[in-house]
């Protein structure tokens, strides 16, 4: 039975699964919105990473990236694609607080929500959305699945130009709503 959970956290999830996953992160309680929104942004990085890297085999990669492996953890996969130059420090700072919005969920031992003041503070000082006109209409919840989503365009940017070397490798820390077709 573990092992066929644990396939089912490693299986890649498809264009209609992202797109079912970011109406449910508008949609779910907080520590659910948390949960996914963190979960797809672990992958994407892992994704960054693994085509930074030569060819490596499924179980070279789980040994990379699974248990207690070295870049097993959101913070360590931060790190290491900030150092190889796939991300910014703007980028970095966002990445960041999804793992700290997403750690305080985990641990939290009373009633968690998107109203709590910390959450609403960490959630509107991320750079992808701050200063995108109308954000602040928007409840607490849809500005991070928001910034979830940016996020993950961000990141899939990088994939695109690895798959397609002609485009460039960086994710820019400039936040165009213009490019990402968001305005």
């Amino acid at each position: 039975m573990a092992s066929t959970l644990g396939k089912l956290s490693r299986e890649r999830p498809s264009v209609q699964d992202i797109d079912e996953a970011m109406e449910e992160l508008k949609t779910d309680g907080a520590r659910g919105a948390v949960a996914l929104g963190s979960a797809l942004i672990e992958d994407v990085l892992q994704a960054c990473i693994t085509l930074s890297m030569v060819r490596l085999t499924s179980s070279e990669i789980d040994e990379l990236f699974t248990g207690q492996s070295p870049i097993a953890s959101f913070s360590a996969r931060v790190r290491l694609a900030y150092a190889l130059g796939i991300f910014g420090r703007k980028t970095r700072k966002d990445l960041n607080t999804v793992r700290e919005i997403r750690n305080a969920v985990v641990h939290a031992k009373r009633r968690f929500t998107f109203d709590t003041q910390a959450v609403k503070y960490a959630v509107d000082n991320m750079n992808c959305i701050k200063s995108k006109p109308g954000i602040n209409d928007l409840s607490t919840q849809h500005r991070f699945a928001k910034a979830v989503f940016k996020l993950l365009v961000l990141l899939s940017g990088y994939i695109a130009s690895k798959e397609n070397p002609s485009t460039s490798n960086t994710v820019s820390d400039e936040f165009s709503d213009t490019v990402l077709g968001l305005d």
